[in-house]
């Protein structure tokens, strides 16, 4: 099974049966230079660490890529913000939640005005007996469960508001769970983004954030 891929010229590994905190933006959401910048800038930060250097270093590196992305997507200038539409959002959670449980478990979502985190897990998809090498025929990688999500959601968008605009941005950000201190460390932070945001003082009064209900 395919593990490692290639993206913006660095190694990328999704392990097949992982758990992934993916960020997708609107098409909008974020200047494209600003982008290359701060990539460029984790892309030097990483050449420069040597074999031997702990795995820490390297999750520091990406930590401080995807907090700079976060401070882009809290600049509202020059924005149409369209997921802050009610018809947009809706499409976004119903459409996501009807995916659960056939290419992930859904472990967290929330819906911001221009961007929307996911905590998914894809263990759904392998058989409680797999040895770990067997091929998977039918297992749908990570890139394509976003392919169908943004594919699936613009389709709907485009069918049931009217509008032709573009919906997303290019690509997505995911970084890889690593431990159940990280899983629960992002289900935290993604349903509190709009905490942060200060459109509420308690997520659970946020109409488009979702944690699934104990003992998922």
């Amino acid at each position: 099974m395919k593990e490692r891929y290639i993206r913006n010229n660095q190694p990328h590994i999704q392990p097949v049966g992982g758990a992934f905190s993916v960020t997708l933006l609107a098409h909008d959401a974020v200047p494209v230079a600003k982008v290359k910048e701060i990539r460029r800038q984790r892309d030097e930060s990483l050449s420069k660490l040597v074999v031997g250097d702990s795995a820490d270093e390297r999750i520091e590196c990406h930590q401080r890529y995807f907090e700079a992305l976060e401070q882009l997507l809290d600049d509202r200038a020059n924005q149409c913000h369209l997921f802050r539409d009610e018809r947009v959002a809706d499409i976004i959670m119903e459409y996501i939640r009807k995916l659960d449980r056939q290419y992930f478990y859904l472990e967290a979502l929330c819906v911001m005005s221009n961007h929307i985190h996911v905590l998914m897990d894809l263990s759904v998809q392998v058989p409680s007996d797999w040895d770990g090498m067997s091929e998977l025929p039918a297992y749908v990688p990570l890139s394509d469960v976003v392919g169908r999500i943004k594919g699936g959601i613009s389709y709907q968008f485009h069918k049931l508001v009217g509008d032709k605009r573009p919906l997303w941005g290019k690509g997505y950000y995911d970084r890889c769970i690593r431990s159940k201190e990280h899983f629960h460390s992002e289900q935290n932070y993604i349903v509190n983004n709009p905490v942060k945001a200060g459109l509420v003082s308690n997520w659970k009064d946020y109409p488009y954030t979702y944690l699934p209900p104990q003992g998922y």
